[in-house]
């Protein structure tokens, strides 16, 4: 897992049709888009490079919390 001294980035990007933030995981960013009326987030994962590695979609926070541990652990296993 990170440490205090690696802090997790996190921006947050919005206008009136849909609401995104991004969460740098190492060289990865799990991009969580919400759109309006809906009841599910999309989550997309992205390299280094820009290139979308996974999508999914997630209905519950502690999903997403749990999502972010698993990426994060996978970055640390390499």
């Amino acid at each position: 897992m990170s440490t205090e001294k690696e802090p997790r980035t996190m921006k947050v990007v919005s206008d009136k049709s849909s609401a995104c933030f991004k969460i740098q995981v190492g060289k990865l960013e799990i991009s969580v888009i919400t759109e309006p009326d809906k009841t599910m987030s999309q989550v997309i994962l992205f390299s280094e490079s820009g290139d979308q590695i996974s999508e999914r979609y997630i209905s519950d926070f502690n999903e997403l919390v749990s999502y972010f541990w698993k990426v994060e652990r996978l970055i640390e296993d390499q």
